[in-house]
């Protein structure tokens, strides 16, 4: 199966948001060590953290970790490998993430102000966390206004990434073509989402090793502006040859 070839340009970006837009580093190390230390001691503590691909001295998650990959669902059954499942219930709902732990990936009012008023783009997300803490991140870092549809892992009656299910039903529910749509995502998890959904551009971000399915690789979210500029220019000239 190959990912088709774009027919009106893109009309529609569909971000992640941890990894992508986010630093998913400063934003879950701090959130995942305060639960691990909440429920176990050295040296179990040590153990559920390289079980979880994290790195509590670099405070650094690796690219296949299951808190970057996985869902709020998979980390928590995880931890209940190693602890009572009632004590991680317990400390599950009290330990959230703080909106100090927050680092951008780049001036998202910029790239968003960009998208929408320049090239006439509508903005999705598709994340693997749940609803609540989703849309009181993007309601903190006031971005909430840009987006047409949140897609989040507890939405009922569609799967998560990789699936490309949830990518499906945003271009559904906004009535635009996935040959139209541009997924934007960090993991594998993102780009297998996107090449499932047959999205017209699949763009990986991060400095990190290009994951599988994606078209083009960039270090940083806010490279998508020239990738645009070039596209539209590359149309412009087989416009004029045509």
């Amino acid at each position: 199966m190959q990912t088709p070839k774009v027919s009106k340009g893109i009309q529609l970006i569909i971000f992640d948001k941890d990894g992508t837009l986010i630093n998913q580093h400063k934003c879950f190390g701090p959130w995942i060590e305060k639960i691990v230390n909440h429920l176990c001691a050295q040296p179990l503590s040590d153990k559920v953290f390289h079980s979880l691909g994290y790195n509590h001295i670099d405070k650094r998650f690796t690219d296949d970790s299951i808190v970057m990959c996985g869902t709020y669902e998979i980390i928590r059954k995880h931890l209940e490998t190693y602890v009572d499942p009632q004590r991680v219930d317990e400390c599950w709902e009290d330990i959230c993430h703080n909106a100090e732990d927050i680092e951008t990936c780049c001036n998202l009012h910029e790239l968003f102000e960009e998208l929408t008023k320049t090239h006439n783009i509508r903005i999705a997300m598709c994340t693997n966390d749940i609803r609540k803490p989703t849309i009181e991140t993007l309601q903190v870092l006031g971005i909430d206004k840009y987006f047409s549809y949140v897609a989040c892992a507890d939405d009922p009656n569609v799967e998560s990434k990789p699936s490309g299910e949830p990518l499906l039903k945003i271009c559904e529910e906004l009535k635009i073509a996935p040959s139209n749509t541009m997924m934007v995502g960090d993991t594998i998890s993102d780009t297998t989402a996107g090449y499932e959904a047959l999205c017209g551009k699949v763009v990986s971000v991060g400095n990190n090793q290009a994951p599988k399915y994606s078209d083009i690789h960039f270090p940083n979210v806010i490279h998508i502006l020239q990738l645009l500029k070039d596209m539209k220019d590359m149309k412009d000239m087989k416009d004029m040859k045509d």
